[in-house]
């Protein structure tokens, strides 16, 4: 057994020299031999690795991501659901200086955005390393299983790192011992340095904690709770809640459950708000789109849901109905067209709808080629039952 039998997605933070290339090398890399590294700076002498010739050039450098994804990543990594699988499928990708492939304010690969999102599916793991948090793309932040953190300095960097854990102070780690926090999936933090991290430290999926450690931990959701129901109202019901809870770090999805609930009302209040004002034809005219998260083997409409109000599209729900099955349809209001199609695609669908001006096409999410093309829309009479229409805001309307 590996330090990454169990898939994982890994960000390993630190200033230049701190100790994370050595790290990632001798705790990660010496012990999978299964592995790709995509070295920029040629680092890795003596490791399997492809260094990227357009470093140079953004655009060139992200179509060359994409080709050593097709070409060398996915093929070769033993699919779940495969019945033929490489002889030595790759179990390991790691990203030196992730913020060069994957930097901020710049849209994420798509190819590495599919490897991100289904490593489980490909049974592999992925480290990204960066120097600072504000030079990589949130995305990969935000979908780590574990971040590392080595020395940083700099105000916006420890900044970010205290929004993820307030209680980690960067200033306690010893430069010259290479010590570093582990944030695990609850964001968590432990200390340790290369010889005392445990080698399965990366294989549990929640650990429980001491008396002293896990009162120090109710003590500080007390505080987010007090902060959260401050604003709405309800402070005596949360402290309540907080009695009754045992003293274990997994608590933490408690607590955002209750964040989640109050950020949900304020949501549903502000979209009721604004249903009300709209018209499906105002949007229909501009720039539209229009999406499912059903397939024949799963419902994951509440995922898109939230990746849409991550996203920060307007949308509203509805209902599509094809050849008489029904299934739940959002229409969004001016959605970017290739981030559409890379949502279909994140959500198993094969097409999805994106219109301008009454006129719409229907694209393939995996290619973003065009299947089909409509030339404008038609409100449906209260005596019309066609086979497929979609209904939003209390209006039916088709394709045409």
């Amino acid at each position: 057994m590996t330090r990454l039998s169990r898939p994982a997605k890994i960000l390993v933070l630190g200033n230049m020299g701190s100790g994370k290339t050595y790290f990632v090398k001798k705790f990660f890399l010496d012990d999978e031999s299964r592995h790709l590294v995509i070295d920029g700076h040629n680092e890795y002498g003596g490791y399997t690795r492809y260094i990227p010739r357009f470093l140079d050039n953004y655009d060139h450098l992200q179509g060359e991501i994409k080709v050593v994804m097709k070409k060398m990543v996915f093929p070769n990594c033993a699919k779940i659901e495969s019945k033929k699988k490489p002889a030595k499928p790759l179990k390991l990708l790691v990203i030196d200086e992730a913020d060069i492939y994957m930097p901020s304010r710049k849209p994420l690969n798509y190819a590495l955005r599919r490897a991100y999102v289904n490593h489980r599916h490909y049974e592999l793991s992925i480290i990204a390393i960066s120097r600072r948090l504000t030079d990589l793309n949130t995305y990969v932040a935000d979908l780590a299983d574990f971040i590392v953190i080595f020395n940083l300095t700099g105000y916006n960097s420890l900044k970010n790192i205290r929004n993820i854990n307030a209680d980690i102070d960067l200033k306690e780690l010893d430069y010259y011992k290479y010590e570093f926090y582990v944030l695990d999936r609850a964001r968590n933090a432990e200390k340790f340095t290369l010889d005392t991290i445990p080698d399965d430290y990366f294989l549990r999926e929640r650990r429980s904690v001491s008396a002293d450690s896990g009162a120090k931990e109710v003590a500080t959701r007390q505080r987010r709770y007090a902060t959260l129901a401050e604003k709405e109202g309800d402070y005596n019901a949360l402290r309540a809640k907080e009695t009754q809870k045992p003293l274990l770090k997994k608590d933490y999805e408690d607590e955002a459950a209750i964040a989640y609930a109050f950020a949900e009302k304020r949501r549903e209040k502000a979209e009721t708000v604004g249903a009300e004002s709209i018209d499906v034809r105002t949007i229909l005219d501009d720039r539209f789109g229009l999406i499912s998260a059903k397939t024949a083997s799963q419902d994951r409409t509440d995922d898109l849901r939230k990746r849409l109000r991550g996203i920060g599209w307007k949308f509203y729900e509805g209902r599509g109905v094809y050849e008489g099955g029904e299934e739940p349809t959002f229409l969004i209001h001016k959605p970017v067209r290739s981030t559409l199609g890379n949502l279909g695609a994140e959500f198993n669908q094969k097409t999805v709808i994106y219109g301008y001006h009454g006129r719409s096409v229907q694209i393939f999410s995996a290619t973003k080629r065009v299947e089909k093309v409509f030339k404008k829309y038609r409100f449906l009479r209260d005596d019309e039952h066609p086979d497929n229409y979609t209904e939003v805001l209390g209006r039916r309307f088709v394709l045409e």
